[in-house]
């Protein structure tokens, strides 16, 4: 967490953690030299026994594990986990902790770009129409939808209109709005 607060914000720091969790529950279920240990007695020295290919078998595990339940990781996923990994070794190194640092050979998955999807006019304005009637709702939600179509309707307006993101949605405030422009 030191090691990337002033450079990430505290939600991608907090998702370092989970993913530095995912690697050391790797660990100790999947790697040899880990078996019968705990997360919390894996040592800095254990860590910097781990050689480059000890990490690709780690990247290659990350594609789908199962703990809890299952998880499956495309380029994006793994290319995140591999971020925080470098973090983590990153700082182990710059502390002196590790003697080396594999994490930073590790080759990162080539990141394709989605496709950007767009609704039609038509599909908007149906959308829109769908909003203001309330279409399909029963009795009770219709009440409710009398309170809160015109903010039902600002709120998608202004993701189709702004491309905002959902975060950023929610972290608006009125005064943040510059009516005059």
């Amino acid at each position: 967490m030191r090691a990337c607060e002033t450079t990430h914000s505290a939600l991608t720091r907090l998702n370092y953690c989970f993913d530095t969790r995912v690697f050391l529950t790797y660990l100790v279920q999947e790697h040899p030299d880990f078996y019968g240990y705990s997360m919390k007695n894996i040592t800095t020295d254990m860590i910097g026994r781990l050689s480059l290919t000890d990490l690709e078998i780690y990247v290659e595990y990350l594609g789908y594990y199962v703990d809890s339940e299952e998880h499956e990781n495309a380029e994006r996923g793994k290319a995140r986990k591999i971020a925080s990994l470098r973090s983590l070794f990153k700082y182990l190194y710059k502390k002196e902790l590790i003697s080396s640092n594999p994490a930073e050979l590790l080759d990162m998955p080539k990141i394709h770009e989605k496709a950007i999807v767009h609704l039609s006019p038509e599909e908007v304005a149906a959308m829109i129409d769908v909003i203001e009637s309330g279409e399909g709702l029963s009795k009770k939600q219709l009440q409710y939808h009398k309170q809160t179509m015109r903010r039902d309707a600002a709120i998608c307006v202004l993701f189709l209109t702004t491309g905002i993101r959902i975060s950023e949605l929610v972290g608006l405030d009125i005064a943040d709005v510059d009516f005059e422009n």
